[in-house]
């Protein structure tokens, strides 16, 4: 379900944490906090099921890094809201991780731009 609504999968390098702790869901993090050269990094993911609905997906948030040629780390925050199993809205975030942080708000044009630069391609909705 996740790949036909271009939500981020929970990748094999990853691993849960702080399960039904401090989030309602559970969170899955990356065993490296900065990327390889030309790698993106799906630095960690949040899964939110609805407490009203039988806990069907409700909300997902994803970070994804890259290591751009001048050495900073650009980190890209995706915040997920998913109704019914079929419909998508997604927002965003970028900055990097040091500063100065140089904050941009993306709508889901704003992500799927993102995505398309980082070639991650199997992400972008339209």
């Amino acid at each position: 379900m996740r790949k036909s609504l271009n939500v981020p999968i929970i990748d094999e390098y990853m691993t849960a944490e702080n399960r039904h702790g401090e989030f309602f869901g559970n969170r899955w993090e990356s065993c490296r906090e900065k990327p390889k050269e030309n790698q993106i990094l799906h630095a960690w993911k949040n899964v939110i099921p609805s407490e009203n609905e039988k806990f069907i997906l409700d909300e997902e948030m994803d970070a994804f890094r890259i290591k751009e040629s001048n050495g900073r780390i650009r980190q890209l925050n995706i915040y997920c809201k998913i109704v019914n199993d079929s419909i998508l809205t997604r927002i965003g975030r970028t900055f990097y991780n040091t500063d100065p942080r140089e904050t941009l708000e993306l709508n889901e044009n704003g992500v799927d731009s993102v995505m398309k630069s980082w070639r991650l391609n199997y992400l972008i909705k339209k």
